[in-house]
């Protein structure tokens, strides 16, 4: 059974891989596509698109939007962004520790 498992692993493993470098040629091709048509943004998948029509729509609101959608999703891929050693962003410019 030790086996059945690591096959079905590696197979796993072979689609996604197989996944991946379709996803990437794709972009590499809408990318080149755009480029040869001199086009000033190529803006791909939906999340993509969605914080480009806002940046225009509203420049000013569009990163608290964007803000709290990530906060609100409580993935844990975005945790270091808000949350860096139990410390919040808002807690260094609050402290004079911003960006400077």
């Amino acid at each position: 059974k030790a086996k059945s498992g690591e096959k079905q692993a590696d197979e796993k493993k072979a689609a996604i891989e197989k996944s991946l470098k379709a996803a990437v040629e794709k972009a590499a091709a809408k990318i080149v596509r755009g480029v040869k048509r001199k086009k000033k943004r190529i803006v791909m998948g939906f999340d993509g698109k969605s914080m480009s029509f806002f940046g225009r729509v509203m420049p000013s609101a569009t990163p608290s939007l964007v803000t709290a959608v990530l906060k609100k999703s409580k993935l844990e891929l975005f945790g270091q962004v808000f949350d860096v050693a139990g410390k919040k962003p808002s807690d260094d410019a609050k402290n004079g520790n911003g960006n400077r």
